[in-house]
């Protein structure tokens, strides 16, 4: 029998990264709203004032995204790196999506369909906490080893503040709604931060192995703050001070009473740095940002994404920072694992 190992350590961080957190794109949740649907009927009237909302759920400050004493890193290696580099959804402008909708993906939708945004003319909010246990369990579930209990809990929280545009009618806007608006915002600014704990407990060969993790994700500028986008026409541009930053603990203990129950402490850490970042909103068809590149730190690696053209696949070079060891090549285009 083997153990979730890797698996589990990197569906935590996709966790956070692909669907738990909103989206860093250009008007950020005022396009998710364009897209996926407006304000539901029974929203409340739409406050008019212009003066921003209270920016008072911050989750995270600076010691948050410190290395913890005893944590060391947990590298990727080529293959690791290749993958997650060709998955993961910061790197498209439109990422292609899977055939069919996963069981887990129904269980995420259903677990945030009553989050609700509120709004003013100015300024758009979206803060909730929910449980994902169940979601968690249907990944994770293997004949590989025994689970015996998932708990896992995750905390949202979103504030934008919008100029050139009335964002009121997103008051009451619910995540699942189906209701069209037409919400549009030249300049934005955005930041959205995320925490997913959760506590796995598995049995292999008898031996019952505990993994306790947290993942924390930053997306704004680099003093934890929101960053800057706009929106021209159908052109979307990240602003240059746009950062993400996500950070993975992960504490593992076992149950028998050797060497291997002192508890191995890791951590993995993702920034990506936005430079020139700019992509069609118009269609689909657009896979890719149209110019720019994005620096990257992962797990060991460091490197650059260089963009093109939306229908070109973009170029990456990446160095391992330890080893000396170079990847280069272009990004193939391919939906989430999840």
């Amino acid at each position: 029998m083997s153990s979730p190992g890797l698996r589990s350590r990197s569906l935590l961080v996709r966790i956070a990264v692909c669907f738990v957190a909103i989206e860093m794109a250009a008007c950020g949740v005022v396009e998710k709203v364009t897209k996926k649907g407006g304000a539901s009927k029974t929203s409340e009237a739409a406050d008019s004032s212009e003066v921003p909302l209270p920016n008072d759920g911050l989750l995270l400050e600076a010691t948050d995204l410190a290395v913890a004493p005893g944590f060391v890193l947990d590298p990727y290696t080529q293959a690791q790196l290749l993958y997650e580099l060709n998955t993961t959804s910061d790197f498209y402008n439109a990422q292609p999506e899977p055939a069919t909708k996963s069981e887990f993906i129904k269980c995420i939708d259903d677990k945030f369909k009553d989050a609700t945004a509120k709004a003013n003319k100015v300024s758009v909010v979206i803060k909730f906490e929910t449980d994902v246990s169940d979601c968690l369990r249907i990944v994770l579930t293997s004949d590989d080893y025994l689970l015996k209990s998932v708990q896992g809990k995750n905390r949202h929280y979103y504030y934008g503040i919008c100029e050139g545009s009335d964002v009121s009618t997103m008051n009451g806007f619910k995540w699942a709604s189906s209701e069209n608006s037409q919400v549009k915002c030249p300049k934005i600014i955005e930041l959205t931060q995320t925490i997913t704990d959760a506590v796995i407990e598995y049995e292999v060969d008898g031996v019952v192995i505990k993994k306790t993790q947290r993942t924390l994700t930053h997306q704004g500028n680099a003093k934890l703050a929101g960053c800057t986008s706009t929106q021209n026409g159908d052109i979307a541009t990240i602003g240059d001070d746009c950062i993400k930053i996500s950070k993975l603990e992960s504490t593992t203990t076992t149950s028998i009473d050797t060497p291997r129950s002192i508890p191995v402490k890791k951590f993995q850490w993702t920034k990506l740095k936005y430079n020139g970042i700019s992509g069609n909103a118009a269609s689909k068809d657009h896979v890719w940002f149209s110019s720019g590149s994005i620096s990257l730190e992962m797990n060991g690696w460091l490197g650059t994404i260089n963009y093109k053209d939306s229908k070109t696949a973009p170029g990456f070079t990446m160095l391992n920072a330890v080893t000396g060891a170079a990847a280069d090549g272009d990004l193939i285009a391919m939906p989430s694992e999840l």
